[in-house]
């Protein structure tokens, strides 16, 4: 597979949606691109309850599978956080909608902090800290295009997770 083919699956990997065009307004074939990350997101969360009891685990899970994008991660930034910034510049409806893919991984990581015994402040601020940490380091990531960088933050957090 060609560089381009690699970022058009890495950002793009619904082939149902190649079809939505014309006749539709503009913020269509995004929301349909939305949602079916988040729905991929929800799966995807719902699976790891599924395979894992432990909290603890289910948030590693999460890092470790950041660790095995990080080639596409350096060379591409992270496809959420680009939408997001992407959108955020045009568009405030469509940011709104694309904010929700951020909802997914917060609720989702308060969800297992709160299944660790953190009250619902604290589970929150967690949830915040993981998911902005892990964004910024997405961003550094490909700003230096460096898998490496990722990688030392990775055993950082995990190393806070697994304290917990």
């Amino acid at each position: 597979m060609g560089l381009n083919g690699a970022f058009m699956e890495y950002y793009w990997p619904y082939e149902s949606l190649a079809g939505i065009s014309g006749g539709k307004n503009v913020g269509t074939p995004i929301e349909a691109v939305i949602q079916a990350h988040v729905q991929e997101l929800e799966t995807t969360f719902a699976g790891w309850e599924q395979h894992s009891a432990d909290p603890r685990e289910r948030l590693l899970r999460l890092l470790v599978t950041s660790h095995d994008e990080g080639n596409m991660l350096a060379r591409y930034g992270c496809p959420h956080g680009s939408l997001c910034q992407e959108l955020d510049k045009d568009d405030n409806q469509l940011m709104r909608i694309a904010s929700r893919l951020f909802q997914v991984y917060l609720d989702w990581a308060e969800a297992q902090f709160r299944q660790l015994g953190k009250n619902e402040q604290e589970a929150n601020d967690l949830a915040v800290d993981l998911i902005s940490s892990l964004q910024g380091i997405y961003l550094l990531t490909n700003s230096f295009r460096s898998p490496e960088l990722l990688e030392r933050k990775l055993q950082r957090l995990e190393m806070g997770v697994r304290a917990l």
